[in-house]
Parts: C-alpha cells; structure tokens; sequence
C-alpha cells in the first residue's frame, strides 16, 4: 500500500513559465500601458504633494530600499554540550 505522506503536493511550488508567462499577457491586456502611465503620473503627483507613502514607494522603486541594520547589545551564553566526538 502507497503511502501518501512525503513527496511534492499538488500545486506546490513555482508556477510554470508558460503560467507566468500567461498571467503577463493577461496583465498587459487588462492594465495597458497607457493605464499604467496614468497610475505612474497620479502617484507622482501624490509625491509632489508631499504624501509619504508615496514618495516612499518611488523611492523605493527608484533607488531600492535602504539597507536595514540591527543592533544588538548584551551579552550571549553559549554552552557546547561534548556528544562524543573525537578524544
């Protein structure tokens, strides 16, 4: 008896390029260039006036997102624990 556990499920992983590929045309048909022109400019506009989100988007979208950075302060325990390795 197959057992049914393990192995790749039923439409897991990354679509295929020809699905991608479908949705890009799909894309293209419902929102054309000319809409995302008009999309592009009205966000502009909303950056002129001074809205942060969207000059934080096309900042973004522009220059790439800033690098983040993390500080970390305290001290760390570490215990190593000897599971039998080499004497």
């Amino acid at each position: 008896m197959a057992s049914e556990r393990g192995g790749a499920r039923r439409g897991a992983g990354r679509k295929s390029k020809a699905e991608e590929m479908g949705l890009a045309k799909l894309l293209d048909q419902c929102f054309t260039p000319a809409d995302r022109a008009e999309v592009f400019m009205s966000l502009a506009e909303m950056a002129k006036a001074r809205d942060l989100k969207a000059i934080e988007l096309l900042l973004a979208y522009t220059y790439g997102k800033p690098v983040q950075r993390q500080e970390h302060s305290g001290s760390i325990d570490a215990y190593f624990i000897d599971i039998g390795g080499e004497e």
